[in-house]
């Protein structure tokens, strides 16, 4: 297992992960700013928790950068720690998406900046978590192929919507399942929590894979066309694409009787006898 090295990082790719770089960037700094403004505003840090859970969405896209350093460099010793670690805070960043419970009316601020407060901070965390993984897809599909590789995503997707119930609903954070295990897993296979746990765990589960399948797209998508842009001819065109540079009928059929011609005078000048000298 990852005995193979890594695929080379090429050009088109490096244009790709730097682009999704600015963009999550670019994100997180409107999350920011949002939430600044509020506090402005309202002279109140009502949703001030909103940037610390950022904070925590923000790890496993870290750590998902720092498993392709190692396998890209052979570093592979660190690697089994850095996948329990991304694992394990994983989690954290499509749980921002269930902050939406505080959301009320809190004048002086209106409602429908809240709203857009919220949903920037959850569409950021949610794209946090995805682009890790897609970072990680790429490495595990080159060593393990493409159905194993699904096959882990879901895994790691319904494990990731648990550990959403474990913290919304348990009040259970990401370091509890490093230091009282056996409590937390207690409290998920309770008869009192099971039903509800389980459909957390199914709904979120089928949001996520869904999310990252149109994730998925949409990056295959941008590089489908890329790769076409650049395989496209660059110089003109040999043959003609409109109909203004098609010969017409009457070009033709001279060019035809031309040639006809040429060839009688041919055929006639080798049958001449050669004249006496």
């Amino acid at each position: 297992m990852f005995r193979r090295p890594a695929p080379a990082l090429d050009i088109s790719v490096l244009r790709g992960r730097v682009g999704l770089i600015a963009a999550l960037l670019a994100s997180c700094i409107l999350c920011l700013a949002l939430l600044a403004a509020r506090m402005i505003y309202s002279g109140r840090e009502t949703y001030a928790f909103l940037a610390w859970n950022l904070v925590l969405a923000l790890i496993p896209l870290s750590l998902a950068f720092l498993v392709d350093v190692v396998m890209r460099r052979g570093l592979r010793i660190f690697l089994p720690l850095l996948l329990f670690l991304w694992v394990v805070f994983l989690p954290n960043a499509p749980y921002v998406i269930t902050d939406f419970v505080h959301l009320s009316y809190d004048p002086p601020v209106p409602l429908w900046f809240d709203l857009l407060l919220f949903t920037t901070f959850a569409w950021t965390g949610l794209l946090l978590g995805l682009i890790s993984i897609h970072l990680l897809k790429e490495h595990a599909i080159h060593h393990l192929g493409a159905a194993t590789t699904w096959t882990l995503i879901v895994i790691v997707l319904a494990a990731s919507s648990t550990a959403i119930y474990l913290g919304r609903f348990e009040q259970w954070n990401s370091w509890d399942l490093l230091v009282r295990p056996f409590t937390v897993l207690k409290d998920l296979f309770s008869l009192r929590s099971l039903p509800r746990a389980a459909g957390v765990t199914a709904g979120f589960t089928a949001f996520l894979l869904a999310a990252y399948a149109s994730v998925e797209a949409l990056i295959s998508s941008g590089r489908s066309r890329e790769a076409s842009l650049a395989l496209a001819p660059s110089g003109p065109r040999s043959t003609p694409t409109s109909q203004s540079e098609l010969p017409s009928p009457a070009d033709s059929h001279a060019s035809q009787e031309q040639t006809l011609d040429q060839r009688l005078r041919q055929h006639q000048a080798q049958e001449a006898p050669p004249r006496a000298s």
